[in-house]
């Protein structure tokens, strides 16, 4: 357990949160011009890499064995909310208007195929529109449970070596409408790559930096994403910075970030219900347009009831499930 990574997960989940709530009424988006919160996926995938190499190096982990605990982790609370969102949608009572459910995408949704969605025709995105960062995880793990076969001394850097690949055989079929093309030859692949470099580096003894340069890494990396474009590398460099800066600056455990860190899966995909009804409650309660004041107050107050609601939906749900399934199959 490296604890700042774990705080840096709820970190990330968090900035998605404040990403989405900023989108929920209209006024939002003049209070809070940046678009920071949308990078919290860049620090999620760096994340993922580094995790991956931490947990497989110098261990005799098969693919087999590799990808059922990652399907244990990722699929149950996946699958459980989104039949939740089919079933509100296709119900008499029409919950989630704007979601459309066939049964191609359902399917497709549940298996982690990337399509273009019904409901937003221009996305590839799963009907849990969250889960479309989970396509391009379970890609990740499909591709590293066979680098396990690989001497370990090179592992790293034949998975870097194929996901440059892909990526540059995507340069070559682009323009194209093939949503699994876009999605497995993507540039945010490269984050994953990213992690498990750095994991590899810090691993060896190779990323040892004192805790004044971790913090400055850390600081410029927040600054990146806070400034940078959505569309452009400061994002990508702004996330391995972060991931980078937080390995050397401390190990003392802040039991309340490392609960949020645990469930920062739940509630990263959780969030989009809970905003939903954070919304409607707050129109309720404060009719009218938003001023600077309110819309802090609506941010904040976003962030702590979807930390809240996701922490208890890991505690009741997505923990015992998962616990239940290792002990049954490991």
């Amino acid at each position: 357990m490296v604890h700042t990574i774990q705080y840096l997960r709820a970190v990330a989940a968090l900035m998605v949160v404040w990403h989405h709530a900023r989108n929920m009424l209209p006024e939002l988006k003049f209070i809070f011009t940046s678009d920071f919160g949308a990078s919290g996926v860049d620090v999620f995938f760096v994340i993922s890499g580094f995790i991956m190499v931490l947990t497989t190096e110098h261990k005799n982990v098969a693919p087999l064995q590799f990808i059922g605990r990652r399907m244990i982790r990722v699929v149950p609370l996946y699958w459980l909310l989104t039949l939740v969102m089919i079933f509100g949608a296709i119900s008499p009572l029409g919950l989630f208007g704007s979601t459309q459910v066939h049964l191609d995408t359902a399917v497709k949704s549940l298996f982690f195929i990337p399509h273009y969605s019904k409901s937003w025709p221009e996305h590839i995105w799963p009907i849990l529109v969250p889960g479309w960062t989970l396509n391009y995880e379970m890609f990740f793990y499909a591709v590293f449970a066979g680098s396990l076969l690989i001497k370990q001394s090179i592992r790293v850097f034949a998975l870097a070596s194929a996901f440059a690949a892909l990526v540059g055989g995507g340069l070559f079929l682009n323009p194209t409408e093939n949503p699994l093309v876009q999605t497995y030859t993507n540039p945010i692949l490269l984050e994953f790559v990213f992690g498990a470099l750095i994991a590899k580096f810090w691993l060896s003894g190779h990323l040892k930096l004192s805790a004044i340069s971790s913090f400055c890494f850390f600081l410029f990396g927040a600054v990146l994403l806070v400034a940078a474009p959505l569309d452009g590398l400061g994002r990508v460099f702004g996330a391995v910075l972060m991931v980078a800066g937080v390995l050397n600056l401390w190990e003392f455990r802040i039991s309340v970030a490392h609960a949020l860190g645990d469930a920062s899966y739940s509630i990263y995909l959780i969030h989009v219900f809970t905003l939903g009804v954070v919304r409607l409650l707050w129109i309720k309660v404060f009719p009218g347009p938003l001023n600077v004041v309110g819309g802090w107050g609506y941010m904040l107050t976003s962030l702590v009831v979807c930390a809240a609601v996701g922490w208890v939906c890991y505690y009741w749900i997505e923990h015992p499930i998962t616990q239940s399934l290792h002990s049954r199959f490991s």
